[in-house]
């Protein structure tokens, strides 16, 4: 009788959740702050996958937010935040889902908590 072959079991950790760039620019400032506030905001999102080495993978998130009042620029914030997984056991197809989706919530969140505290602190009004 043949012997029949276990499953690969799946296994994931995170290794390291890390920021890899920031920055902020006010660069209509202070003129910009004596002006009627008719805020529009752009926001763009963006992310990388790089393969380290054997089951070791880099998932790079960039969110760039740029707060326009009256056609000039109040500020613009950047953060590139990245996290190292290792992944084994997944199909390729479950790789690439996995990579392309579900990694990047372990730390989604934690631009939205920087560009908060970086309005506090330059003195800007929310837009939302």
């Amino acid at each position: 009788m043949a012997e029949e072959q276990q499953p690969v079991e799946k296994q994931f950790s995170i290794q390291k959740i890390y920021t890899k760039d920031m920055s902020f620019e006010t660069p209509n400032s202070p003129k910009i702050f004596t002006e009627k506030w008719e805020p529009s905001v752009d926001f763009n999102l963006a992310s990388h996958v790089e393969t380290l080495e054997n089951s070791l993978y880099e998932v790079a998130l960039t969110v760039t937010i740029t707060v326009k009042s009256n056609d000039k620029t109040a500020y613009l914030v950047e953060v590139n935040q990245a996290g190292i997984f290792a992944l084994s056991g997944f199909s390729d197809q479950e790789m690439g889902l996995w990579l392309a989706a579900s990694a990047r919530t372990f730390f989604f969140l934690t631009p939205g908590k920087q560009f908060l505290i970086w309005l506090q602190k330059a003195a800007f009004r929310s837009c939302y």
